[in-house]
Order: C-alpha cells, then structure tokens, then sequence
C-alpha cells in the first residue's frame, strides 16, 4: 500500500509536469528589437515566465536591431518564413496591411471578450491590428560636461539660443559637434523622429484634416534653420548616410552635445558609456512662441503575423494578452523607461530615476505626436522628404522649394493609395 501511494504521487506530479493530454507543444517566433532596450535580462525574463504559465508554448526571440525589422518583415512576407509575434512600429502599419503581413485582431477581441478601453489602441481603417506595450517621448538630450565646459549651464531654450550654442559647442579639431542629424535614405526616420520635431515645438504640423501639410512658413522656418546649421558645419558629418544606431553612438561617445532621441535609448548610452553625464529637456521653440511644449512619440507595438498556422496564431495571441496585460506591462514598462500601453499599469521608474523623472514631467505636459500612423506608405514618405533635404544641404533647392516640392510628392503617394 505504501509504494502505491509513493507510485500515485510520482504519477500526479509527473502528469503535471507534461502537457495536457492531447496539446503538443507549439514553438512561437517573436522577432523584435526590445530585448537590448530593456534592463539587463529583463527580456528574457518575461519570456521565461510566460513559457512557465503556458508550458504548452515555446517562445524563440528573434532579435533585430529596429532598422532591419520593417526590412525582414517584408521580405520574410515574400517568403512566407514570417515570425508569428512581431514587434511593430505603428508607422509601418499601412504597408504591413496592403501586403497581408499582420492579422486583424478584430475576432480573437471579440471571442475573448477583451475590454480594450485601458489600451492606447491605434484603430486602423476603423480595426485592430496591434496591441500597444509601450510609448516613448523624443526630448532633447545634452551632455551636461559638454555644455558647462562651453560656458552653458543648462540646455538652449529657443531656437535662436539653440543657434548659439551650436556654435560654441562644434570643435572639429577635437572630433566634437553640436547636433547630430540622421537622414539616411535606407532608414529615413529622421524626418519624424529629428526634424519634425523642430516643427511641432512651434505649434505647427505636417499633417491637416488627414492630409499632407507641408508648404507652410512654419515647415519653411524649420528647413531654414536646420540649413544653417548644416551649412556652418554644426552637425556631425555623415547626416546624408547616418542612421539612428549611429546618432545614438556618437551621443554615447561624446562626439555630439545634443541630439534628439527617444527616451528607450537611457539604457542603451548609460550602457555605452556609465560615465556619460546626460539629462533632457524640451525641444527648443522659436523665440516668443508661447503654446505647450510638443514631442514626438514613438511606441512598440505588437501583432501576429498573417502566415502562420492557426496554433501559432493561438499561441500567439495569448503572448500579445500576456505582454499587454496590467502586471507585465508594468514589468516591461519599469525595465524599458517607458510609459505603459496599458492604462492600468503602474510602473516603478517614477521616484527613481532622475532622467526619467524630467521625462514623466515633460510627458504630462506636453502636447503629444504620433506622426504619419496609419498613413499610407509613411516609409516612402520619409525617404522622398529627405530626398529633398539632401538636395537642400547640397545646394540645389531652396528651404522654400522643398516645401513646395514635398507637398507636391506627398499629395500624389496620398493619391495613389486611396
């Protein structure tokens, strides 16, 4: 009789060990670029205590630096080799529909029941395709040793203060510069995430009534301004082939006093260099201009790809609730310095960090952008509007005829996706 009871107990805890009767074990791709973003381990960590809550479902990170995602997303598309769970960029949300990479999420919320009020969800053509797990503001960062030894004790206030600091800040026999400008045409986000905000910080935009919005003196003033800077050699070399990786490095190195960026990138420098001394603040407005503070706002999303077999897609969906879920959001949110998707989560970043302490404060205050979502081709966007800047720095054009030639551009890739 005993050895029976010792044979039951082995058998119950064995049985609960192994999968369910009947359910095989499904193996998930996730491909991404969060895991370096976040805090040491903090990743996997999430990824652990999933599989441990579904030991059922095998989670395969597939980690990418942010410029390669879009890329491989579509070119796995073609190839029918998609990840199941994706990390996306809410801008690429047009293409990814027009080219059936992502599923419509519209029926798994509705069969579950999900209550997606506490969700900063991003409705496209009126459905859902993604789920929001984070949001990031792009402030001005400064190296505080840079400014001081200039002269500076605090960050530039308006544009013109801007102007004066760039130019006690460049030293190119010292390899140092002002600011740093990233308008490479393979990766032409610097339109929305170093140039726009330029722009917004004066109370004007690039989009009207879901139109493109860009022949305005307030576009014109910008290109003027960020000419002059080019053209006095304010800003690092290399802005027509750089990339955001790269603007990040020479921040990280001290080889730029400014940039503008997003606020994920704290771990990343503090990484780079631990004795970089940094801190953020607005972006510059023009002198006199007395509306609210703007800034750009980025946000990793995530969604299921359209490809996969209907069990990938199951086990997909139930990472997308865990991830989004109140409890895990705030996980991510805590390692990642970022504002949550979800409503309900409550990370512990406020009261610690005295970076992201001035990043809440400038959140809370300031009117938000989230440029081109949903808007279609917002990829070609860009690159055609950096084109053209190109053409400015190299003095073919105007500041005046590029923003009559970027409507023009604009108006027509609206037209030709309607």
């Amino acid at each position: 009789m005993k050895f029976l009871k010792v044979f039951l107990v082995g058998a119950i805890l064995l049985a609960l060990s192994l999968p369910a009767l009947g359910q095989e074990t499904v193996e998930i791709e996730f491909m991404q670029w969060w895991q370096p973003e976040m805090k040491g381990d903090s990743f996997d960590q999430m990824i652990k205590d999933f599989e441990l809550q579904n030991p059922n479902i095998k989670v395969k990170p597939v980690t990418l630096p942010y410029a390669e995602v879009r890329d491989q997303l579509l070119i796995q598309a073609a190839g029918k080799t998609l990840p199941d769970v994706v990390g996306v960029d809410p801008q690429w949300m047009h293409t990814l529909i027009k080219y059936n990479v992502i599923e419509n999420l519209d029926a798994y919320i509705e069969r579950d029941g999900i209550d997606v009020s506490s969700l900063a969800l991003k409705k496209i053509k009126g459905s859902a395709w993604i789920f929001p797990v984070t949001s990031y503001i792009y402030p001005l960062f400064y190296n505080i040793d840079l400014l001081k030894e200039a002269g500076f004790e605090g960050p530039p206030k308006t544009r013109e203060e801007f102007l004066k600091y760039a130019e006690a800040l460049t030293k190119p026999e010292k390899g140092q510069y002002a600011w740093v400008l990233p308008l490479s045409l393979s990766l032409p986000n610097g339109i929305s995430n170093d140039i726009c905000p330029w722009l917004w910080a004066a109370g004007f935009d690039i989009m009207k009534d879901g139109k493109p919005y860009l022949n305005h003196q307030g576009m014109i003033d910008v290109l003027k301004f960020i000419n002059e800077l080019y053209q006095k050699g304010f800003i690092s070399p290399g802005t027509m082939g750089k990339r955001e990786p790269e603007k990040v490095e020479e921040f990280a190195n001290a080889r730029v006093a400014m940039m503008i960026s997003s606020v994920a990138h704290i771990n990343i420098l503090r990484e780079r260099n631990p004795n970089l001394n940094f801190s953020i603040a607005a972006i510059p407005a023009p002198a006199g201009y007395e509306g609210p503070p703007a800034l750009r706002v980025a946000s990793w999303d995530i969604g299921i790809s359209a490809a996969s077999s209907t069990a990938e897609k199951e086990a997909a969906w139930k990472l997308i609730k865990y991830i989004t879920s109140p409890e895990v959001n705030s996980f991510v949110c805590s390692n990642a310095n970022a504002f949550p998707g979800n409503l309900l989560a409550k990370p512990d970043y406020v009261g610690g960090d005295p970076v992201y302490e001035l990043a809440y404060d400038l959140f809370t205050k300031a009117d938000l952008k989230y440029p081109l979502v949903g808007a279609p081709e917002a990829f070609e966007l860009e690159r055609s509007f950096a084109e053209l800047i190109h053409a400015m720095f190299q003095g073919e054009m105007t500041p005046e005829e590029v923003a009559v030639e970027a409507q023009k551009v604009w108006e027509q890739i609206f037209a030709e996706n309607e």
